[in-house]
């Protein structure tokens, strides 16, 4: 299975995230690690056609940490994902 791999510019990257691109709709935003500097963001995102797209993204996890979305890239790469449905057993 062939998957289509989008890249845009940081400043390109931020205005998905921001929701600012009428192309694509924030469809997921969850932490996915946590260092003692760093929180690891997981974005599902949803093109206009349908598709979905996944990247990974790192903010400061202090004030004092600094850190903002892509920061240090130039380019930032969006993956494309597939919607799978799953069941889990949860006990209460």
């Amino acid at each position: 299975m062939t998957r289509e791999t989008l890249k845009f510019t940081r400043e390109e990257a931020l205005e998905i995230l921001d929701g600012g691109d009428e192309d694509f709709e924030t469809i997921s935003d969850e932490i996915c690690g946590q260092s003692r500097w760093e929180t690891q963001h997981k974005l599902i995102v949803k093109r206009s056609d349908g598709k979905f797209f996944k990247t990974i993204y790192s903010v400061g996890s202090t004030e004092n940490s600094g850190g903002y979305a892509w920061e240090y890239d130039d380019e930032v790469e969006f993956t494309e994902v597939f919607a799978t449905e799953k069941t889990i057993t949860v006990y209460e």
